[in-house]
């Protein structure tokens, strides 16, 4: 926070620092700050990441990420990948598993890839989430349903992961597309919680132009069909042949000047940190003037 902060002031903006907290919208309101710059994914619940948007929108104050419905749509899984079949984005079979009885009928060939449908950050994501056999897989939702909640199961891809970051509003840039090396290891929680990077951030990712603008337009296309704005990413693998499918979006995509995927990005595209910071505000003012 401090990092965003500091390139908050950069870019000539007094900052206030308010907690996410039970008071939080006394605060704010007693605040009446010209923007928020939210970071919060809250606390509990699938509409964890919804509560601080609703807020500000309920006291008529700019906020920089999506409003509180698209942050609502991004967190289920399964709801995203439903409007990316929709629209011909390639995504992965996938299963929802909210009672263990329903594995019974499960019809995914081996191997699957196991994880919370409403988490982010890697939350919930182990080693052990690859799974080969039913009863890995039975072990592992069991787990989830028990520590997280409804569990998604899908094909799992070995390929390549790769990443488009989107920048704007009606009509948002693209930043290079990155992929993201991990020596082999699931890129959970452990990788993303760190001093130092532990996966290698290749960007732009060595991928065709053309394969690249098949990303992105993919990405383009859930971003307005999920009514986001501001900037999102949105995280692809591939399969076996190389073929890239649909996994997640991140609307609030990490911000560390030093190892996020999305700030990364930005550098490649020619945007320093405090330049991106300051676009993130600015395209939250101009949603307001609409």
């Amino acid at each position: 926070m401090a990092g965003q902060a500091a390139a908050l002031a950069a870019n000539g903006y007094t900052v206030a620092s308010i907690p996410y907290d039970t008071h939080f919208f006394a605060a704010l309101e007693n605040e009446r700050p010209d923007c928020v710059f939210n970071i919060a994914e809250g606390r509990r619940g699938k509409d964890r990441e919804s509560i601080v948007p609703a807020i500000c929108r309920s006291l008529d104050i700019p906020c920089t990420s999506s409003d509180a419905v698209g942050l609502g749509l991004s967190l289920d899984k399964d709801l995203c990948k439903h409007i990316a079949h929709a629209h011909g984005v390639p995504t992965p079979d996938w299963f929802v598993v909210r009672r263990i009885k329903a594995l019974d009928s499960l019809a995914l060939p081996f191997p699957l890839f196991v994880k919370p449908n409403f988490e982010g950050s890697s939350m919930g994501i182990r080693p052990d989430s690859i799974v080969r056999t039913a009863e890995q897989l039975r072990e592992r939702v069991a787990w989830l349903l028990c520590k997280i909640g409804p569990a998604l199961v899908e094909t799992y891809m070995p390929g390549p992961e790769l990443t488009v970051g989107l920048l704007g509003n009606d009509d948002p840039i693209a930043f290079p597309v990155a992929e993201v090396r991990t020596a082999g290891r699931v890129y959970d929680k452990t990788m993303k919680n760190k001093d130092k990077m532990e996966e290698e951030i290749v960007c732009p990712a060595p991928i065709a132009p053309e394969s690249a603008g098949e990303l992105v337009a993919w990405s383009k296309t859930l971003f307005h069909e999920l009514g986001l704005a501001g900037m999102a990413r949105f995280d692809f693998k591939c399969d076996a042949a190389g073929k890239p499918g649909f996994l997640e979006v991140n609307p609030l995509p990490g911000m560390s000047r030093y190892y996020s995927v999305f700030t990364f990005q930005a550098q490649a595209a020619s945007l320093t940190y405090e330049q991106l910071i300051g676009r993130i505000v600015e395209l939250a003012l101009e949603r307001r003037r609409k």
